[in-house]
């Protein structure tokens, strides 16, 4: 891959307006609480979430590359990737999910994978949840939003430390503050 497909795929990743964790969208919010994806849809949706997270974490590799073309240097993007815990986080998991084995703790929290969860992007209507006698939960939205899917990160204590989606958030933040502050060429 050359850098100039290097640049382009940092643009396509960080210019996305709704980079949303998920490979199972639903627009249809008649969703029921218990089991509403099989495992299956599970599996993909963990799989689909780790890939966007990996593609996130290794954004620093071409970035280094664009840097030394540049002749800029290079350890601001390490230095930088310290100063902000989701990265530090997300460095954890990657390294954990390609060596198979807790190598790195920038973090301190020995981060992993936990389960799938769902989650509404609601920007104008109503939610409602509605209990129904079989103790099953419906939650409707009255926009047309999709559900997203995305999976929850946990700590060595297994507490939640955040989700794919919150940190995978964070880090494109970062990604294009840092390109700002770096004058890379978005256009």
């Amino acid at each position: 891959m050359s850098i100039l497909d290097k640049i382009q795929r940092i643009r396509n990743i960080l210019e996305a307006t709704d980079y949303a964790f998920t490979c199972v969208k639903s627009t249809n919010h008649k969703l029921f609480g218990g089991t509403f994806l099989n495992e299956k849809d599970t599996k993909q949706i963990i799989l689909e979430n780790k890939q966007l997270l990996n593609e996130l974490w290794h954004l620093k590799d071409h970035v280094k590359q664009w840097l030394k073309i540049e002749k800029k240097p290079t350890d601001i993007v390490e230095k930088r990737i310290n100063t902000l815990n989701s990265m530090k986080i997300l460095g954890d998991l990657i390294t954990d999910l390609k060596h198979g084995e807790h190598r790195i703790d920038r973090s301190g929290c020995n981060p992993k994978i936990g389960e799938v969860e769902a989650f509404l992007k609601v920007n104008t209507g109503e939610v409602t949840f509605e209990r129904h006698p079989d103790n099953k939960i419906s939650i409707n939205a009255s926009s047309a939003n999709p559900v997203y899917f995305t999976v929850s990160i946990l700590d060595d204590k297994n507490i939640k430390i955040g989700t794919a989606a919150s940190i995978g958030e964070d880090v494109r933040n970062f990604w294009r503050d840092l390109l700002k502050e770096l004058n890379f060429p978005f256009e």
